[in-house]
């Protein structure tokens, strides 16, 4: 399962187990079963909070990405 955009309240909502709505029932069922799940959080900056609950999603075995545009790099020329 995919989830994108992914907000932070929703992605807090899987992590912590709050299932207030479909979709993050339907996330928490994926954990549940040990299936693969994805968030696409789109909020940035992140501050330690957000990345709290992304460390206890990774420790669930489930992946979270910041969804940055292409064009944002940290290229040099």
């Amino acid at each position: 399962m995919v989830i994108s955009p992914c907000s932070i309240h929703t992605m807090s909502a899987i992590s912590n187990g709050i299932s207030s709505n479909l979709l993050v029932r339907a996330a928490d069922v994926m954990l549940k079963e040990k299936r693969k799940l994805i968030l696409l959080v789109r909020e940035s900056p992140l501050h330690l909070g957000h990345l709290r609950n992304m460390t206890a999603l990774a420790e669930m075995g489930r992946s979270s990405l910041p969804r940055f545009p292409a064009f944002i790099t940290s290229r040099k020329p």
